[in-house]
Formats: structure tokens, C-alpha cells, sequence
């Protein structure tokens, strides 16, 4: 059982909220309170006092727009515990207080079911994922509305596209962090993985141009489809696509300068 309510939080357009999703019928396991507003914490806390006993508070990994609401909702239950997976309480200290660590293949009890953890890295190098039937709570794996970045040195092309098929074979509903829930996950994850692939092909493209540096390659790549404020969030994702190609040696760099081999 998966009820999910969507928060305003400071997240990347074209997303506005952030989905809190809550396992189980009356003790409850809380996905991802994000927002760091306080009437989107007043609401949220509102929200579960009707609708059970949470039990504890999972995080799927460590971005703002995940965990804005942590702290201010464990004060408001008396201290319920809060887990994650190792890599992303490193990357919380001294902002959110992680109790228990999850990894691969642990389970969550609830009067539901027991959510299988899975461990899949690439839009954050702690990222979790939660399991139970058809049901997949998928944190930033994919979103309904939009796409999602990568952002080095946390975010890695190689892990994201091995856990984007990894999900694909297991198949299920999805459940992300922005927008509705996806009724048939592999299709949508197969569109995420051709996307990042045509992506890659682009910019190994922009390089048989010549050498470029990470903006030129944004504005080879990306041009005024769009706004040229955006440009340094898209050289992050940039970024990681070049990371990938200079892992299967297919470019280097030198100095700013990123060149075909």
C-alpha cells in the first residue's frame, strides 16, 4: 500500500513539488519528506496523524529537495529514526541526523508488505530504491514530468544506466519523486536509457567538430532549444557524458579542452 503526497519544495523546473510517499495501512514507513517550508511541514505532519503511526523515515538519497523536511518531522513525532543508505548519511552530516543505514537487499516491515532495498546508483551515488509487488518507489531514478540531471562528481553515467536497466528488467509500476506514478516502468525507463544514449551520441558528435570546451560542447549541443542561463546546469550534466566517453577512451582532455581520440 503506497500513498503519496506532493510537497513544494525548491526542486528543478520543470517539477515544482517533490513527492512524500508513505508505505503500509497504519504503521508507516515515510519516503523523502522534502520540503524545508513551513507550511508544506505543517501540512505533511497533519496529513500523517490521520493516517497512522509512522515508524520510521527513509530517505532515498541525499538532495535538497528530498530532505528539506527531516529534521523539522522527526521533531514533531519524538525522535523517530531516519535511514539511508552509508554513502548518503557521509554526505548529511551536520544537516540530517541518519540513525540506521539500508543497503542492498535489506527489507522494511510494514502492515503491507515488506519493501525490498535496492542500491542504484548514477543520479546519486546513494541512491535507493524500494520494492514491494508491482510497486517501485524510485526516488529520482526517473520522474513523470521532465527529466532527470546528473550532476558530477555524485552523479556517474555509468552506474545510472546500469541501474535504469536493472529496473527495466524487474519491471513493476513506478513511483517517483516529481510527477504521477508511471504505470508501465519498463517502457519509461527504456525512453530514459535511449535518451541518455542519443545524448552521448550528440556530444561525441559536437566533438568530431573540434575540440571544445564544456559550454562550447553545451552550446554545440543544446543551442537556443534552451535558455542561456541554463547552460551551466546543463555543463554538469555535459559532464557526465564526457566522463563516459573518456571511460571508454573515446575522447580525452586537455587543459579546458575536450577532443576526440
Amino acid at each position: 500500500m503506497i500513498r503519496t503526497l506532493a510537497l513544494r519544495t525548491p526542486t528543478l523546473p520543470p517539477a515544482t513539488h517533490t513527492n512524500c510517499h508513505v508505505l503500509g495501512r497504519q504503521r508507516l514507513t515515510v519516503v523523502d519528506p522534502a520540503s524545508p517550508y513551513p507550511d508544506e511541514q505543517q501540512r505533511v505532519f497533519d496529513w500523517l496523524v490521520g493516517l497512522g503511526r509512522v515508524e520510521r523515515v527513509v530517505l532515498t538519497h541525499q538532495h535538497e529537495d528530498h530532505v528539506g523536511g527531516v529534521e523539522d518531522l522527526r521533531a514533531r513525532l519524538g525522535g523517530v529514526p531516519v535511514c539511508a543508505h552509508a554513502r548518503t548519511r557521509e554526505l548529511l552530516e551536520g544537516i540530517v541526523r541518519v540513525d540506521e543505514l539500508l543497503a542492498e537487499g535489506d527489507r522494511l516491515d510494514t502492515d503491507a508488505g515488506a519493501w525490498e532495498v535496492w542500491h542504484t546508483p548514477g543520479h546519486a551515488q546513494g541512491h535507493l530504491c524500494l520494492m514491494l509487488g508491482e510497486d517501485v518507489v524510485c526516488g529520482d531514478m526517473v520522474a513523470s514530468e521532465g527529466t532527470i540531471v546528473l550532476e558530477a562528481p555524485d552523479g556517474d553515467l555509468t552506474d545510472y544506466l546500469d541501474s535504469l536497466a536493472r529496473l527495466e528488467a524487474r519491471g513493476g509500476r513506478l513511483h517517483p519523486a516529481h510527477g504521477a506514478a508511471i504505470e508501465d516502468g519498463p517502457a519509461w525507463l527504456r525512453h530514459y536509457i535511449t535518451h541518455r544514449n542519443r545524448r552521448t551520441d550528440q556530444i561525441r558528435a559536437s566533438l568530431d567538430r573540434g575540440p571544445a570546451t564544456v559550454l562550447e560542447v553545451v552550446e554545440r549541443v543544446y543551442g537556443d532549444s534552451i535558455p542561456r542561463q541554463v547552460y551551466p546546469l546543463a555543463g554538469r550534466q555535459v559532464r557526465c557524458h564526457l566522463a563516459w566517453l573518456q571511460e571508454h577512451e573515446q575522447v580525452l582532455v586537455e587543459g579546458q579542452h575536450w577532443r576526440r581520440t
